[in-house]
């Protein structure tokens, strides 16, 4: 959990905390909470009232319905720190080597964190529900000062990251985002989708 921590320090989501983020003991999980909700929520829920975007605050909250929330449903989706989409490659849901990418276990930790969910368009009983898959490739570790991720869904691969450009088009991806673009290119290599997505693709930020 601490490498998302340093992604929410990079991302501005602690506006009134410096680091380390300091936990008070009432806020620490109970065993209860341990086994009402996944590991991963209720870690979340000892600092996710810590965090804030553009005034929303990103605890995890439980509505009259059952169901859990963090913030509003939109705010991830709002411009963040320079927060943009650099790449979008369609690829197609039945390309094999998108299949293999789309649902992998195989990125190492060297390489970046794998994050799966399912969008279900806010209907939790879809049967039709959409799986996706982020690979977070730089924000993580230490003295990283970018976060910079890849997100397959819907059939795209599209390229996301907070670095600020060093050039403009029609400079190459290598060249306006030199610390980002060495990360993407290597997870896509695995998966023989570099050229596909890097070196064919339309740029769009």
């Amino acid at each position: 959990m601490g490498r998302f921590l340093r992604m929410a320090f990079i991302y501005r989501l602690t506006p009134n905390a410096t680091r380390p983020l300091r936990l008070s003991a009432d806020s620490l999980p109970t065993a209860t909470a341990f086994h009402q909700l996944p590991l991963a929520m209720a870690i979340y829920k000892t600092f996710g009232h810590q965090l804030t975007h553009t005034g929303v605050s990103l605890a995890l909250q439980q509505s009259d319905d059952g169901l859990y929330r963090i913030g509003n449903e939109f705010w991830s989706h709002e411009e963040g720190v320079g927060h943009r989409r650099v790449l979008a490659a369609n690829i197609g849901r039945d390309n094999r080597r998108y299949g293999r990418l789309l649902r992998t276990d195989a990125i190492t930790e060297d390489q970046g964190i794998a994050v799966d969910f399912r969008f279900d368009r806010g209907n939790r009983y879809a049967a039709n529900a959409e799986d996706c898959h982020h690979v977070i490739v730089s924000g993580f570790r230490p003295n990283e000062s970018v976060v910079a991720y890849i997100s397959v869904e819907d059939g795209d691969i599209d390229l996301w990251t907070t670095e600020a450009p060093t050039a403009v088009p029609p400079a190459s991806l290598t060249d306006r985002f030199p610390t980002s673009e060495p990360l993407w290119r290597c997870v896509l290599r695995r998966f023989e989708l570099e050229s596909d997505v890097i070196d064919r693709r339309r740029v769009v930020g």
